[in-house]
């Protein structure tokens, strides 16, 4: 699924994929308190840079897959 979007063309869809995700709001009310620390924490190493790219990943733990 992931690789027909990266391959398609179809403005229309990509703006209502955009619309989609900018839309879109965390429901947290009912998660525990431990996992919205989490997300939390994961959003401001987003915000920082800390995030390893998923290929990098791949690469380094190919050989265990």
């Amino acid at each position: 699924m992931a690789k027909r979007l990266l391959d398609t063309d179809d403005e229309e869809l990509l703006q209502q994929l955009k619309n989609v995700f900018e839309n879109y709001q965390l429901q947290t009310n009912d998660l525990p308190d431990y996992v919205k620390a989490g997300i939390a924490r994961a959003q401001e190493q987003a915000a920082a840079g800390l995030l390893t790219p998923h290929d990098a990943v791949m690469e380094k733990y190919k050989r265990y897959l």
